[in-house]
């Protein structure tokens, strides 16, 4: 959906298609807006992303700006007989933590990078240089995060909601505590000493710095695949196409927009019933796009709910 198109549904529910009462960067602005509240509401903005490395003794993660690993596209040759080269990743803005790691070679081919340390704080994709004398390696970051062109705002995660590992040929899923439990349970052993295949995990979302919690500390470094829910960037010029809220969750955006605005106009009956209107909406859309699946069928819950309905 484009945004010229969400401003149009915005200005006909306002009845304001000449932009007479609500100049058009604060519509944009409110519907930029609702997009957000859609993309945490209905957690519709999701990705599994692949490559993510969870370093050996690392309990904590920080999640700002997160460089997470590093995905080889192309090996190249003639880097020697060694087993390592340099890589160097492009450093983050002042304040921000440069992520590291060291290349791992085959045959004198890059096969491999194993970050030594996460990067925070970046706020576009970092370039990777390959070291040695070699040629043709090619290399790309793992970002935790939505990085918009046309914006310097950077849409970070609403929510980590699994976290799979791979151990042995195979994938191990941990498994969730809030953070108080996780403290209390999972945390009384020293983390430097302690150091096993990592079972548990929690998600601090609120603060400056969200941050996911692993516990036991990882005995080596692991890849890891994360369920994860991103904030929206924005759109800015017209012709941008909302390739993050997409049919038929972009359907609520427009209510939500519109009844920001018409606070201006303190017409609070209007508003509620927008609001009700996108309220009403969003239940909607989770039920009908994925209400309908079974967790497992063969479940003795749903063995029992199969034959009451049979047996009546």
């Amino acid at each position: 959906m484009l945004l010229s198109d969400y401003i149009a549904d915005v200005q006909e529910l306002l009845h304001d298609s000449t932009a007479s009462s609500w100049p058009l960067p604060r519509v944009i602005s409110r519907i930029n807006d609702a997009r957000r509240d859609a993309a945490r509401d209905m957690q519709c903005v999701r990705q599994n992303v692949t490559g993510i490395q969870l370093l050996q003794g690392e309990e904590i993660y920080n999640l700002v700006g997160a460089i997470a690993g590093a995905t080889v596209t192309a090996g190249g040759s003639n880097y020697g007989g060694g087993t390592t080269v340099p890589v160097t990743f492009s450093a983050p803005p002042p304040g921000g933590v440069q992520a590291l790691g060291v290349g791992n070679l085959t045959s004198g081919s890059l096969t491999s990078i194993s970050l030594t340390q996460w990067g925070q704080g970046y706020n576009a994709i970092p370039t990777i240089t390959i070291g040695g004398v070699g040629s043709g390696a090619i290399a790309t970051p793992v970002a935790l995060f939505q990085s918009n062109p046309l914006s310097t705002v950077i849409g970070n995660p609403i929510m980590v909601g699994k976290i799979s590992y791979l151990w042995n040929q195979q994938r191990r899923v941990l498994s969730y505590l809030p953070f108080r439990m996780f403290d209390a349970y999972a945390r009384m052993w020293a983390t430097t000493t302690f150091q096993q295949p990592p079972s548990l995990f929690t998600h601090i979302q609120q603060g400056l710095v969200p941050q996911i919690y692993v516990q036991a500390p990882p005995d080596q470094l692991y890849q890891s695949e994360w369920d994860i829910s991103f904030f929206t960037s924005p759109l800015v010029a017209t012709t941008d196409f909302d390739n993050q809220v997409v049919e038929p969750w972009n359907q609520a955006v427009q209510f939500g927009a519109a009844a920001y605005l018409l606070y201006k106009h303190q017409n609070l009956g209007q508003v509620a019933g927008l609001h009700d209107k996108y309220s009403t909406y969003v239940p909607h859309i989770l039920t009908t796009t994925g209400g309908i699946r079974i967790p497992n069928p063969y479940h003795s819950t749903f063995a029992r709910r199969a034959l009451r309905s049979v047996s009546g």
